[in-house]
């Protein structure tokens, strides 16, 4: 198994071009590619936290300079929760798949297939099985898993409720136990908001992807990787090839913490916490001047002055300094209840939910 570094200082196109080379030469053109970025945010694609539509131009050119008509498909299942197209629009998706004349499909509402995995029987979309299938996620920091990467991409597969349920469970078995089942033709991970711009790690193994990526960054491999390995995914010996990265240029490395802050809110991490219940916080922070957000965000900022807890997904931990706790979302119900906690329903809630809910 290999492992390809491009150091970015090359043309994206000339990059994309090697790794197609490296790792699909002999691969059957003829049967169509399935493309699957990131996109589980409403975000701008200067955000970090979606892969680049650069990265998927690059890369849909480079497969037709090897054949000008071969049959592409773009897709994501975004988080649970958010408006597919609103994604894809505010992400600069919409247009992509307009300018290149390729579908943008709804993964949630794609034909799906049954097949059997660890914990009974899983439904993925039958695109990811009739096609080459290539993975472009985007390296960066989760407060569920500590960094999202190859392996943590693939979550975009699963149907919405299946989504929430890998949370409820713990998620990171949940997410090696999905690459048992799925593993892609050719990955391709986005590493500029660490690394520098255009970064890239490719490869056919999403597990050694994501640990070579731990070693760059010079962290402990997080649980998920850990059970990847568990798992036979991938072995401990493998090679790295291609440039030489310049390892002073990480802006940040990933570090665990226990809660983050926001004024005197603090907002513990949870892995059984859904995506979209933590994004809530980043939404209104983000949009500050819709109107909905700015009432929510005025009753937030009360709280941020006094003090409180703030925890999210099913057995949430957390140490009580501050006199409020806001519990957020389906998931925290009895523990409210248990606790005489504030509560705000819903699943995921909404920020209506937020400013209907708080004192």
């Amino acid at each position: 198994m290999t492992v390809l570094l491009s150091n970015g200082r090359n043309k994206l196109n000339d990059a994309m071009r090697t790794i197609l080379t490296t790792f699909l030469r002999e691969e059957d053109y003829a049967r169509g590619f399935f493309i699957k970025p990131n996109i589980v945010f409403p975000v701008r694609p200067e955000s970090g936290e979606i892969t680049r539509p650069e990265i998927v131009r690059a890369l849909v050119l480079a497969l037709r300079e090897h054949q000008a008509d071969v049959d592409i498909v773009l897709g994501e299942g975004v988080a649970a929760g958010c408006d597919p197209q609103e994604n894809f629009n505010v992400s600069g998706y919409t247009s992509l798949a307009q300018e290149l004349n390729i579908p943008l499909v709804d993964l949630h509402e794609a034909e799906r297939c049954t097949l059997p995995w660890k914990f009974g029987k899983l439904q993925l979309p039958a695109l990811v099985f009739d096609r080459t299938y290539i993975n472009l996620p985007i390296l960066k920091q989760s407060s569920a898993c500590v960094i999202s990467g190859a392996l943590k991409n693939q979550k975009g597969l699963v149907a919405p409720n299946m989504k929430k349920h890998f949370h409820r469970m713990g998620l990171h078995e949940q997410v090696a136990e999905l690459n048992m089942v799925v593993k892609p033709s050719l990955t391709i991970l986005d590493c500029s908001h660490f690394f520098g711009r255009n970064v890239l790690v490719s490869g056919d193994n999403c597990g050694e992807i994501d640990a070579t990526a731990c070693k760059l960054l010079d962290i402990d491999e997080p649980e998920h990787v850990h059970f990847a390995r568990e798992a036979k995914l991938f072995e401990a010996e493998y090679s790295v090839i291609g440039d030489t990265l310049n390892l002073k240029r990480i802006a940040s490395r990933p570090v665990v913490k226990e809660f983050k802050r926001l004024g005197r809110l603090r907002l513990w991490s949870n892995p059984q916490a859904c995506t979209m219940c933590r994004y809530l916080f980043q939404e209104i922070r983000q949009n500050a001047l819709k109107p909905q957000n700015f009432r929510a965000g005025m009753k937030l900022f009360g709280y941020a002055l006094k003090g409180a807890e703030v925890v999210m997904g099913s057995n949430p931990q957390w140490r009580k300094e501050h006199q409020h706790v806001i519990c957020i979302g389906a998931c925290t119900r009895v523990v409210a209840k248990e606790g005489g906690y504030l509560y705000i329903p819903g699943c995921p809630p909404t920020v209506d939910d937020l400013y209907e809910n708080l004192p």
